[in-house]
């Protein structure tokens, strides 16, 4: 089984958050990567921060750089 530890539990206290990862127990390794990945895109793609004026900070990144944004190969 393992455990996985992510962030602090005061970070998940928005509604439209969804909970990180913490404290959850998996029984496979890639059981453990999914959930972590799956917040992870949550957070960067679809969760707003009050601090980049209510954007999730992938539009943020994408308004400040004015649509030029180039994927990494």
């Amino acid at each position: 089984m393992m455990h996985v530890s992510y962030g602090t539990r005061n970070q998940n206290h928005a509604k439209n958050d969804k909970p990180a990862p913490h404290g959850m127990r998996f029984t496979t390794r890639r059981q453990a990567k999914d959930e972590v990945v799956d917040w992870l895109r949550f957070y960067n793609h679809r969760r707003l921060h009050s601090t980049l004026g209510y954007l999730s900070p992938m539009a943020f990144e994408r308004k400040r750089l004015g649509g030029n944004a180039r994927v990494a190969a």
